[in-house]
């Protein structure tokens, strides 16, 4: 009864959590997009191209990530089938608290007879990697104005988190910080083992994965507006890498609904203006989703492909 209890409890504030963000960041959303000088709108669709490419493009670095640490822990499936898992399983952050992901990526590798401990291990370290590479990325924003104002010696803050996240992607701490927050969430521990080296190609895939975010983001806006240069792309970048990793960590909201705009309104309004901020958090949802609705589906033709028997059949 009281772990039940319990249970609804935490529900409810993650509701009221959600509704609560939805509510205000929606509301501005509409009010600055309801400013927005439609008749001078010329978008250019070359750069939207780009930006779905850019999109696309990190999602090919999550299924490459999944298939070079299912090799680390002696699962060496083909590429083709990491990244398919990957990809389909990226549909279930859509669904609330998150643990949807999980249970699909053990779902889909239960059909090439991967352990259920294993395929648990793939997507949380690759969320625990973006989400301290994100951070790491977003550095840069302490020598943004805001900063200077509000924060007191931000370059030695920035020297001092670059060598604190460099320090936290070493195995030992990286795993040991893990296994203390699962201590924390009453979940089971990470039994993994991992070395500096096993680590360098994982880390480097999440980091393009952080990178071709941000690439995107810059794309879109460029779509939008044709006064954004090339030289506002490090600081969409870092806003990116920081939206998105405030995003995985609001567990109350799927895919980080509503916390991922309300980032960006807060960040590019200075750089592009208000009204075009909304309208950018808007498209880039609606970019991300089309990204992984689109991934999803080549991920189940080649899963239907790919079955076990042929992978035996080719292996042998």
């Amino acid at each position: 009864m009281t772990m039940t209890a319990s249970k609804l409890g935490t529900q409810f504030v993650k509701i009221v959590l959600l509704a609560a963000v939805l509510y205000f960041v929606g509301a501005t959303i509409i009010e600055r997009v309801a400013d927005v000088e439609w008749n001078r709108l010329r978008p250019d669709f070359r750069f939207l191209a780009l930006a779905m490419l850019a999109a696309i493009s990190a999602r090919f670095f999550i299924g490459i990530f999944y298939g070079v640490l299912l090799r680390h822990l002696d699962n060496p499936l083909p590429y083709r089938i990491g990244m398919a898992v990957s990809w389909m399983a990226l549909l279930g952050k859509y669904v609330p608290g998150k643990m949807a992901i999980f249970a699909s990526v053990v779902c889909l590798l239960a059909r090439y007879q991967v352990n259920a401990a294993v395929s648990v291990i793939v997507p949380m370290l690759n969320n625990g990697m973006a989400v301290l590479i994100a951070l790491i990325l977003s550095l840069p924003l302490l020598f943004s104005s805001w900063a200077r104002e509000t924060i007191p010696f931000s370059r030695v803050w920035f020297i001092m988190l670059i060598v604190a996240g460099i320090v936290a992607l070493c195995p030992r701490v990286f795993l040991g910080t893990c296994n203390f927050f699962l201590r924390l969430m009453k979940r089971p521990r990470l039994d993994v083992n991992l070395t500096f080296r096993q680590m360098i190609l994982p880390v480097c895939f999440v980091t393009g994965q952080c990178l071709a975010t941000g690439v995107a983001t810059w794309c879109m806006a460029r779509t939008l507006s044709p006064s954004v240069d090339l030289y506002s792309m490090p600081l969409m970048v870092s806003v990116t890498a920081l939206a998105g990793a405030l995003g995985i960590l609001a567990l109350f909201a799927p895919a980080g609904l509503g916390v991922v705009e309300g980032m960006y309104l807060l960040m590019l309004s200075p750089l592009i203006g208000p009204e075009m901020a909304a309208l950018l958090s808007i498209c880039l949802r609606l970019l991300q989703t089309a990204a992984d609705i689109l991934m999803a589906f080549a991920g189940m033709l080649f899963v239907a492909r790919n079955p076990l028997s042929v992978l035996t059949e080719t292996d042998s």
